[in-house]
């Protein structure tokens, strides 16, 4: 059974068409995992109405932001921020990418270790992470 591997920065209670999506490839046969940010509480709350289906629970929840360690906030805020000054004027891809979320990188990792056989981005940000799993997976 093939496996297919969602990506998104939020979570899904934010991202209808990533739930639409989910629903459709398990009922077309296909094995679904997802890999999503976690940012809110309150959308922690929402996410639980996914219980039971064949997608739930995330094969990976990367907090950033509220509910990220007190630590890991702090990183995050400071490399998006370096790299939103750099990018543009450091032509490398890694400082552009960095710069369109905060836990790209974290994202990116956690997707890299869920074996599928096709990556799909669910927002612009969520698509270097897809790219970068999909090149490490084959």
């Amino acid at each position: 059974m093939p496996t297919v591997c969602l990506v998104t920065t939020g979570h899904p209670s934010t991202n209808p068409r990533l739930v639409k999506e989910a629903d459709a490839l398990v009922g077309a046969g296909f094995t679904v995992r997802v890999v999503s940010g976690r940012s809110h509480a309150w959308s922690d709350t929402a996410d639980a109405e996914f219980e039971g289906r064949a997608w739930w629970p995330p094969a990976a929840r990367i907090d950033f932001g509220a509910l990220a360690s007190p630590g890991a906030r702090l990183w995050q805020r400071a490399r998006g921020r370096l790299a939103q000054a750099a990018s543009g004027r450091v032509p490398l891809l890694a400082v552009d990418v960095r710069a369109l979320h905060p836990a790209v990188p974290e994202l990116a990792r956690a997707a890299a270790r869920v074996p599928a056989d096709l990556y799909v981005a669910h927002n612009l940000a969520a698509l270097p992470a897809a790219a970068h799993a999909a090149r490490r997976g084959g």
